[in-house]
């Protein structure tokens, strides 16, 4: 009489081993993630506001606001080095600040550049990476603008705007 034995399904062992390993391999690579270490901020451009900061920055149509940029570096290492200890290349001259009305994505709260830049202001950056463009007045049309460095392939975008009447 032959004995019987409990069937096992043989993939069953594989399926788990290959479940153990990914979580695994999952864990380790969130460690490694983790560790790394971002040096270097990126550039920001943004109207400068006395109430707490929303993602949008709303202003009057007409108004006249003053546009602040900070760490605007010539260049920048994101990998551990130089940067990190704060060693720049030193501050970014020549950022042409402009502003564009804006169309949205598709996507909830966020918009692209609509038509053509609107030049500003050509301005150099100071010792400390940063500067200030006082007295810039704001689109006399409602509507989504954003405010922008460079033009036509060079564009990147900064923050948005809502001009209200």
């Amino acid at each position: 009489m032959a004995t019987s034995h409990p069937t096992t399904r043989p993939g069953r062992s594989r399926k788990l081993g290959f479940g153990v390993m990914c979580c695994i391999a999952l864990a380790w690579t969130g460690i490694s993630v983790g560790s790394a270490k971002a040096a270097c901020v990126g550039p920001s451009l943004s109207i400068q506001r006395s109430s707490a900061s929303t993602q949008v920055a709303t202003v009057r149509a007409g108004a006249t606001e003053t546009i602040v940029g900070s760490d605007w570096f010539t260049t920048c290492n994101d990998t551990p080095g130089p940067c990190e200890q704060g060693g720049v290349a030193g501050p970014r001259t020549g950022i042409e600040v402009g502003i564009v009305r804006a169309r949205p994505t598709g996507t909830a709260g966020v918009w692209k550049p609509g038509g053509n830049s609107v030049p500003l202001r050509t301005v150099d950056a100071d010792a400390a990476f940063g500067f200030r463009i006082p007295g810039v007045t704001m689109p006399g049309t409602p509507g989504r603008y954003l405010l922008v460095v460079g033009s036509g392939p060079t564009l990147q975008t900064y923050e948005q705007l809502k001009v209200t009447s």
